[in-house]
């Protein structure tokens, strides 16, 4: 291909419809495999929101805090709570493979970080501009108003093809 980023960021695209494909199931199935938007959105957020690397241990954290009050989870033995989240940490160590396969994170034995192609298709996902995207301005003038308290400008970001993702 002659445009692997552009490639790459189709890859990176399709993320949040391959749940199902990443999440392979084993004899018990994880919560993550059953809410993946919700798991994935809280993944990449805690990802974007950092510049250095995060121990593995804290996004199968992130990603369990984010799927598991979707369930009553009370009357669980401690074995079979234990099973689940084991289930979850291996789906989502399979999705952070997936990723680095796009070289959108590096993943280490025990940390993970969005490389910059990474940060960079994550902030497309969330709608933000990126480098040599097209910004547009508004500027509002207010009638009758000496001081509005604010002069500087907003920016409204474009229609997103993954809808409630904010980092």
């Amino acid at each position: 291909m002659d445009r692997p980023d552009e490639l790459r960021g189709a890859l990176f695209a399709a993320l949040p419809r391959i749940g199902r494909d990443v999440t392979v199931s084993g004899w018990l199935e994880s919560l993550f495999s059953h809410e993946y938007d919700r798991g994935l959105r809280a993944l990449l957020h805690r990802l974007y929101t950092v510049t250095a690397p995060v121990p593995l241990s804290d996004l199968y954290e992130v990603v369990w805090q984010a799927v598991s009050p979707l369930y009553v989870l009370d009357d669980l033995s401690p074995e079979r709570l234990q099973h689940l989240r084991v289930a979850g940490d291996h789906d989502v160590h399979r999705t952070l493979k997936a990723m680095a396969s796009l070289d959108v994170v590096l993943l280490t034995e025990d940390t993970a970080e969005l490389t910059e192609g990474g940060r960079t298709q994550t902030a497309r996902m969330h709608g933000e501009p990126v480098p040599g995207d097209t910004v547009l301005r508004i500027l509002v003038e207010l009638a009758d108003v000496d001081n509005p308290g604010y002069g500087g400008s907003y920016w409204c970001p474009p229609r997103s093809t993954w809808t409630g993702f904010t980092p």
